[in-house]
């Protein structure tokens, strides 16, 4: 008996010294296209000359609604790891869909408190972003492009936010409109805005959360081997 309420005493002070973490409720929330309430969002990935296709880009996006942008959900400082891989062409008359593909590793993914439970800050482990170019006449005529985040809470939940084809645009001169985050250098230094970069829309995001993996929990006997 002595034995018992020992290990139940132990069990409870490991319960106790536990920090209380926000708690997340797994499960794929649509936006507000589709009746959910995951704001649509925008993304900057900037560049440092116009002409640049290495892998110095960076990316930041946020939520937003038609009135501006909102904080419910932010991604920020997502670095470009390798150069973008491109396939397509034009026809004789200039006609043609040009494809890249960029991937970015790290940032920070910051969720507010939703139907998906409390707030949490999270990591970026990897960011795929799809660039479709497409011409006429040996003129772009359209830009738009599609998202793919993973990442993870430190909690052990993880999360994925994803969106389809969405407008988007090269900017040649120094953006400043405010319904777009800053466009940022590697360092994501407030103070070093870019002047070139692409801006792109996530007009209907799904976010995706998944709860942890459970653990095979402590045996009776690993328990008992605390008092021998």
């Amino acid at each position: 008996m002595r034995l018992v309420t020992g290990i139940l005493a132990v069990l409870l002070l490991l319960a106790a010294s536990q920090p209380a973490t926000a708690e997340l409720k797994s499960g794929a929330y649509p936006s507000i296209v589709d009746g959910g309430q995951l704001h649509l969002g925008k993304a900057v990935q900037s560049r440092p000359d116009k002409s640049y296709r290495g892998d110095d880009e960076a990316n930041n996006m946020q939520s937003y609604l038609t009135t501006g942008l909102t904080d419910q959900w932010q991604l920020s400082c997502s670095i470009q790891q390798e150069l973008r891989g491109g396939s397509g062409g034009m026809d004789e008359w200039g006609n043609g869909l040009f494809v890249y593909n960029y991937f970015f590793t790290g940032g920070e993914f910051t969720l507010a408190s939703g139907p998906w439970g409390d707030g949490q800050t999270g990591s970026v482990d990897s960011m795929n972003v799809t660039l479709y170019r497409q011409y006429r006449n040996a003129l772009l005529e359209y830009v738009w492009s599609s998202h793919q985040v993973h990442g993870h809470f430190a909690d052990g939940y993880s999360f994925t936010l994803t969106d389809d084809l969405a407008p988007g645009f090269d900017s040649a001169e120094i953006w400043t409109d405010d319904q777009y985050p800053p466009c940022l250098p590697r360092d994501c230094n407030p103070s070093s805005r870019r002047d070139y970069g692409i801006y792109s829309q996530l007009d209907n995001p799904v976010l995706v959360i998944t709860s942890p993996t459970p653990t095979r929990p402590t045996t009776w006997g690993q328990l008992k081997a605390v008092y021998r």
